[in-house]
């Protein structure tokens, strides 16, 4: 069972509350509510890393503190927030309906009686304490709204995915999952937030457990925009330009967001066209800023789409948010990048093999950075790893970290960059030079289909494939794949309306 992501739980937090909390609380760190996982996995729903600790659970405390003394810092806001004042003689009536519809949201289910009445009498009770109770127990002047929020915001099933059911009739080890967690599941995974009022009313009815019913919703909801950005945050995840802040402007960063966010509507959402096209697309969105890092010509009324003039450029391998953050200038973290996040090949440094990582910074074997990187292929230690990446980074040396074409590295105009590298795919080794063709290349490899469906079950599951029935999940997704000619978003709706979606195994932990 996974938390909430830091992700979701702030747009959980906004959907409830209206608090945005990291512009209203600047310095509040929720790092320690959803933990990040290891580098070699890319996704920030990882639940094997999320263990529960002390510091987690005072920081769940603290920042229901917060965000309740914020909902509650004057009448107009609190009345936003409940959807009513809670004035004298009508706050039990205001709080329950609040707590109606808040606790139906925040749990994604609704409220059992005997828990409603407990929780609403509780946050009254607390309102009037008794004489001599102790400093700071009452908050503000609506401590029951304060209460009430500070414990729905801290509640276990709010801060956890809870996916109940019942064992399957056919397999007692498969759990069919409830209505409400199927809402969870679905809102999640395409929206990356909480499920919303038409999926939670058609789970607290019943109908939302078949293969057909959930398509339907599932249809609905990829036509919403949040579908959009969710599909955006995967591949900021998985190709690591969700990052993008760190390693340039601000400015730029919006640049650089906006042109890969619009390619990936353009292919996956306006023109519903197969998933390589972000790896091959000859046009691409630009502002005047990155026109001119580019060196390419601006559209004339605004940012648009452009048609790059030369087959070196094409797809997202072009664009400088996946530049900035692929390892620029480094033909060992570029050749890395395509390996481990394109085609799923990690790599590990042999338990019995010696590296001698000065070896390659070693004066005598050349001024220029390329030349000293080549010997990674001539060092033992090194090349069992280094030919399968350096090569490939050789062929993307001269795009640096903004997007721009460089001949030479940046502080040695003497030391001419390599033009051109090669990758080996399956048995054979071609060359490329730019990453216009070595996206053509990577786009006609089953490896990367393959890598595509294995990312999308990392994101959705929370966790790498560790079974066979994961590894059959996987490739229930490339087949999805192929059965809609490439296209993300049919493959989507075939995956997420498949019986296998409406199951879990039970962990043996759960038996009895």
């Amino acid at each position: 069972m996974r938390r909430l992501s830091r992700r979701e739980l702030l747009r959980a937090i906004t959907r409830l509350t209206g608090v945005e909390v990291e512009t209203e609380l600047p310095g509040f760190d929720v790092r320690t509510l959803a933990e990040g996982a290891p580098k070699t996995f890319f996704f920030d729903t990882g639940f094997a890393w999320q263990a529960t600790s002390l510091d987690s659970l005072v920081t769940a405390d603290e920042l229901a503190r917060a965000v309740a003394a914020r909902v509650t810092s004057s009448p107009q806001r609190l009345e936003r927030v409940l959807g009513c004042a809670p004035s004298a003689g009508r706050e039990a009536a205001c709080l329950g309906a609040f707590l109606d519809r808040a606790g139906r949201l925040s749990l994604r289910r609704p409220l059992e009686p005997e828990e409603r009445e407990r929780l609403l009498s509780t946050a009254l009770a607390w309102a009037r304490p008794q004489a001599g109770a102790p400093p700071g127990e009452v908050a503000g002047p609506f401590p029951a709204a304060h209460f009430l929020v500070r414990v729905l915001l801290q509640h276990p099933e709010f801060l956890s995915l809870v996916e109940d059911g019942a064992p399957s009739p056919h397999d007692p080890t498969v759990l069919v999952l409830s209505d409400t967690a199927v809402a969870t599941r679905l809102a999640l995974l395409l929206w990356g937030e909480l499920p919303d009022d038409a999926l939670l009313d058609a789970a607290v009815s019943g109908t939302l457990h078949t293969p057909a019913q959930v398509r339907h919703h599932a249809e609905r909801m990829l036509s919403d925009p949040r579908a959009r950005t969710q599909v955006f945050a995967f591949h900021a995840q998985w190709l690591g330009f969700s990052r993008l802040d760190e390693v340039v402007t601000a400015d730029l960063a919006r640049s650089m967001r906006a042109e890969t966010r619009a390619l990936i509507d353009d292919v996956v959402f306006d023109r519903d066209a197969p998933w390589v096209e972000l790896l091959t697309s000859q046009r691409t969105w630009l502002d005047t800023r990155l026109a001119g890092i580019y060196g390419l010509p601006a559209p004339a009324t605004g940012p648009g789409w452009v048609t790059y003039p030369s087959p070196d450029r094409g797809g997202l391998l072009s664009h400088g948010s996946v530049l900035a953050t692929s390892g620029p200038g480094s033909a060992t973290s570029r050749g890395l990048f395509v390996r481990e996040r394109l085609l799923c090949q990690p790599l590990h440094t042999p338990a019995d093999v010696s590296v001698d990582v000065d070896a390659v910074n070693d004066p005598a074997l050349g001024e220029c950075r390329s030349e000293r990187l080549r010997a990674h292929v001539d060092n033992p230690g090194c090349a069992s790893c280094h030919q399968l990446i350096d090569p490939i980074g050789f062929g993307l040396l001269r795009y640096n970290g903004q997007g721009a074409v460089q001949s030479t590295e940046a502080d040695k105009p003497n030391c001419p960059l390599p033009r051109e590298g090669s990758v080996t795919l399956g048995s054979g080794t071609t060359p490329f030079a730019g990453p216009g063709p070595l996206g053509r290349l990577l786009a006609g490899a089953p490896e990367v289909t393959d890598c595509l469906a294995r990312q999308f079950f990392r994101f959705r599951a929370g966790k790498a494939e560790t079974s066979d029935v994961d590894e059959r999940h996987v490739q229930a997704f490339v087949q999805a794949l192929r059965q809609s000619g490439g296209r993300l978003r049919p493959a989507l709706l075939d995956t997420v309306s498949s019986p296998a979606f409406l199951t879990r195994r039970i962990a043996a932990k759960e038996t009895p």
